[in-house]
C-alpha cells in the first residue's frame, strides 16, 4: 500500500470551491505511461473545463519544450495540428517519472473594464493589484501580455509503479512553475499533495492556486502559504490540473502575467 502524506500544516485555505471558468492551457497524456523510447501522444489544448478541449494550440506559439527523465532529457519529436488540440509527439527515455513541459510566447488580450473584477476573483488576484485597477476609474483600458507554461508527469515502464523517482521534483526552468513535493504518478485516492509555487527560482507567497478535479469537475482556490506550500487531498482517480496565474501590474498602468499549469493522473 502506498504511503500517506497527511501534511496539514502546509494546506492552503480554501478561497472558493465553486467552479472556475478561465480559459485554462494544458498538456494531458493520452496514457499515463510511457514506454522506453517508443512515442507518446500529448495534447497540449485550451480550455475552460478541464479535461475537456477546445481550442488548439497554434505550433509557432510554442517558445521553449522538452521532456526529462532522471538520466535522459530530449525534445518533442513532431507536432500535428488537431480539431481541439495541438499533438505532441515525445519519445522519452530511461526509468521512473517523465516530466514533459513546454512554454508559449508572450500573447495580448484586451479586456472591457467591465469583465476584470470577475477576471480577478478567477486567478486570485491580491488586493494591492485590484485597488490600483480601481483607482483607475470606470474608464480604464486594460491590456495584459501574458505567457503560459505548462508541464505533466508520466510514468515509464509498462506497468504502474509504487516508488517514487525524486528526480521529477526538480523544476524545469518556467517563469512560474508548480514543484510536487511527492512523485504524483505513484498517488491514490486518500494521499495528499503539496505543490511548490515558485517564481523565478523564488517561493510565493499568498499566491492563488486552482485545484481541479477531471473526473468530477470539482474546483477549489487554494493560497500558498509563507514558503509557498499549499497542498490537497486526492478524492477521485482521474486526471488532476494544479494551476496558478501571477498577474503584475507595470508603471504604464498595463499588465504582465505568467500562467501554469501542471497535470497528472490517478489510477487508485
Amino acid at each position: 500500500m502506498k504511503p500517506k502524506h497527511i501534511l496539514a500544516a502546509m494546506v492552503g485555505v480554501v478561497l472558493t470551491t465553486t467552479p472556475c471558468f478561465a480559459h485554462d492551457t494544458w498538456l494531458l497524456p493520452r496514457s499515463p505511461l510511457a514506454t522506453d523510447g517508443k512515442p507518446l501522444l500529448v495534447d497540449l489544448t485550451s480550455g475552460m473545463a478541464f479535461p475537456k478541449m477546445e481550442t488548439a494550440i497554434k505550433s509557432d506559439r510554442i517558445a521553449s519544450s522538452g521532456w526529462r527523465t532522471g538520466a535522459d532529457n530530449g525534445t518533442f519529436d513532431g507536432l500535428q495540428a488537431a480539431d481541439s488540440s495541438l499533438v505532441v509527439n515525445v519519445s522519452p527515455s530511461g526509468t521512473g517519472t517523465a516530466v514533459i513541459f513546454l512554454s508559449l510566447k508572450p500573447n495580448n488580450i484586451e479586456m472591457a473594464a467591465a469583465d476584470v473584477a470577475h477576471y480577478f476573483d478567477e486567478i486570485g488576484a491580491p488586493d494591492a493589484l485590484r485597488r490600483a485597477w480601481a483607482d483607475e476609474g470606470p474608464d480604464a483600458k486594460f491590456h495584459e501580455t501574458y505567457t503560459k507554461h505548462a508541464k505533466t508527469f508520466v510514468e515509464m515502464g509498462d506497468e504502474e509503479s509504487e516508488v517514487e523517482d525524486k528526480t521529477c521534483l526538480r523544476p524545469v526552468g518556467q517563469m512560474i512553475e508548480f514543484i510536487p513535493q511527492r512523485d504524483p504518478t505513484t498517488l491514490s485516492i486518500g494521499d495528499s499533495l503539496v505543490v511548490k509555487a515558485v517564481g523565478k527560482g523564488h517561493e510565493l507567497e499568498s499566491f492563488a492556486v486552482g485545484i481541479v478535479c477531471g473526473e468530477t469537475g470539482e474546483s477549489k482556490l487554494l493560497r500558498t502559504n509563507k514558503a509557498g506550500f499549499v497542498g490537497f487531498t486526492i478524492t477521485e482517480e482521474g486526471w488532476w490540473l494544479v494551476k496558478g496565474t501571477e498577474l503584475r501590474r507595470k508603471a504604464d498602468g498595463t499588465f504582465n502575467s505568467d500562467f501554469t499549469t501542471m497535470t497528472f493522473y490517478v489510477d487508485h
